[in-house]
């Protein structure tokens, strides 16, 4: 069994465990691919550290995986296409590696759940930066197994504007609607996380297929850019659309959130005067800089796993019931709820849901079937 971290006191029930390991969980959101490109991680062994394996994704019963390629902004000397496509190439390794555990879903028929019991992985890409400006570029990676687009990260791109930045295309451009239009023909899911309130309110009046925001909470309970407000909930939820609501305590609650900008500027002054008096990249500097991180972490206010259904619970009031599900950022996030530290301590929100007197086919909802609902109607 993998380490589920803290709460070792909270026993999954087995009418919480029956439910959860007998409905197809889908989390649309992980950053895992960097570190299996450029780190070395492979994927299928157990580790010690780090969110996602497919030992852990078994453990926490997920049936289907998004992978997200994220590439920095900042990369343009290494190539935004060519970054993404080493990661593409790992997780097409990792399927060689591992045929009889890992699956690519490249099409409607591939949403098989419980055929083999493989892990499905659908690819895509975090920020429509990575496309190089081309529309070409979404037809070379759909060849090569693209099925999801994050339209923007904390930068705007040509395509799109972003929640974290000014806007410098009024939203969703002329270049974004012919990107929106193609990616409906081809089947593949547009994703609103991180996207403007302008771009959102674009891409759905643009998509003729529903849209996903697969990593995004609920402003009204975290006021933070990348949440979503009331208003943009029910327009997803109107759109037939997906919320994955994700894990990441900065994200999750209104507290933390002060605390942890506080703590974060105090942070760069302190990496700062350590980059001065070591060099940025010394091994002393690095050294230092870890110490100081894992520092802060360990002073923030604790928010467990039961945040998460807090948002999720705020999302089926504001929307509806079909318009939420996972999305939890894993390996994209510095620090997960107490009691959700990995993939294998997914069991826990359903027997924390079930604790709520949640009905069940809510639950299945939540953990799978709107996302498999969403995928069905989108992918070719």
């Amino acid at each position: 069994m993998v380490e589920c971290g803290g709460f070792k006191d909270i026993r999954i029930s087995d009418e919480a465990r029956a439910l959860h390991f007998g409905t197809p969980v889908v989390d649309a959101h992980c950053d895992t691919l960097w570190k299996c490109a450029f780190r070395g991680y492979d994927i299928g062994r157990s580790h010690s550290t780090g969110h996602i394996d497919l030992v852990k994704l078994k453990e926490g019963g997920v049936k289907i995986q998004v992978f997200a390629a994220f590439v920095h902004p900042s990369q343009t000397h290494r190539g935004y296409l060519n970054l993404a496509m080493r990661m593409n190439d790992a997780l097409q390794s990792a399927q060689t590696n591992y045929p009889s555990r890992l699956r690519l879903i490249l099409h409607n028929e591939d949403l098989r759940t419980n055929e083999d019991g493989r892990i499905g992985a659908i690819f895509g890409i975090e920020g429509a930066h990575s496309l190089e400006s081309s529309i070409d570029n979404l037809y070379k990676f759909y060849d090569k197994g693209l099925r999801l687009v994050t339209l923007t990260w904390n930068n705007p791109n040509p395509f799109a504007d972003s929640s974290a930045a000014n806007p410098v295309n009024g939203g969703l451009s002329p270049f974004g609607v012919k990107l929106i239009r193609e990616m409906n023909n081809l089947g593949v899911i547009p994703d609103l996380s991180h996207s403007s309130a302008d771009t959102l309110k674009e891409v759905i009046k643009v998509s003729k297929k529903p849209v996903l925001a697969s990593h995004s909470c609920c402003k009204a309970l975290c006021d933070i850019h990348r949440n979503l407000t009331d208003s943009q909930i029910k327009m997803i939820a109107a759109s037939g659309g997906v919320i994955g609501v994700n894990f990441f305590p900065l994200f999750l609650d209104d507290n933390y959130r002060k605390v942890f900008i506080d703590k974060d500027q105090k942070r760069l002054t302190a990496f700062n005067k350590i980059n001065k008096k070591y060099g940025s990249r010394s091994p002393s500097a690095e050294s230092e800089k870890r110490k100081l991180k894992k520092e802060m972490f360990n002073e923030l206010p604790e928010v467990t796993y039961k945040r998460i259904v807090d948002h999720i619970e705020r999302i089926i009031s504001v929307g509806n019931e079909d318009c939420v599900g996972l999305g939890s950022d894993f390996d994209g996030i510095p620090i997960a709820p107490g009691g959700m530290e990995n993939a294998a301590c997914l069991p826990r929100l359903t027997h924390e849901m079930l604790e709520r007197g949640w009905d069940k086919n809510r639950i299945k909802k939540i953990l799978g079937l709107n996302m498999l609902r969403l995928f069905r109607e989108v992918l070719a």
